[in-house]
């Protein structure tokens, strides 16, 4: 099954870094591993930048147990 997003104006063929912050909730929340990668390979590829930010800001983890 495809990903898609609802609500955004966004496709999932656009750049990660222009996902609203709801686009790559769906992405992790409701796509695939393969539907994972484009945004884990935008983490990777900018460890502090936009799309880490987001996706730690909406990571149900408040903090690392330890």
């Amino acid at each position: 099954m495809a990903l898609w997003f609802r609500n955004v104006v966004a496709s999932p063929q656009d750049d990660v870094p222009t996902w609203p912050c709801e686009a790559l909730v769906t992405a992790i929340d409701r796509g695939l591993v393969g539907d994972w990668r484009p945004v884990f390979d935008e983490i990777r590829r900018a460890l502090w930048g936009s799309v880490a930010g987001a996706s730690s800001d909406t990571s149900p983890i408040e903090s690392p147990m330890g």
